[in-house]
């Protein structure tokens, strides 16, 4: 996600304050912003979500130590 807002502010010039772009819509701001920061809210609320779902059942917990000690174990030998 962090390329696609790198991406969005070259295209729309967010990033650059002395230049003005075409187009009614892009000469705000505040509309260039929101347009290149919307990747990275989305991204870090699916990740929060995400988080608050898994969070609830120690069982999930339980197998991802597992197979994390198992991973280890494999990587060290």
């Amino acid at each position: 996600m962090i390329f696609i807002t790198w991406f969005l502010a070259g295209k729309t010039a967010a990033l650059c304050f002395n230049i003005t772009p075409r187009g009614r819509f892009l000469r705000s701001r505040l509309a260039r912003l929101v347009i290149v920061l919307s990747p990275l809210f989305f991204s870090t609320w699916v990740a929060i979500t995400r988080i608050e779902d898994y969070v609830g059942c120690s069982l999930n917990r339980l197998f991802a130590r597992l197979i994390t000690f198992q991973s280890a174990i494999i990587e060290k030998m």
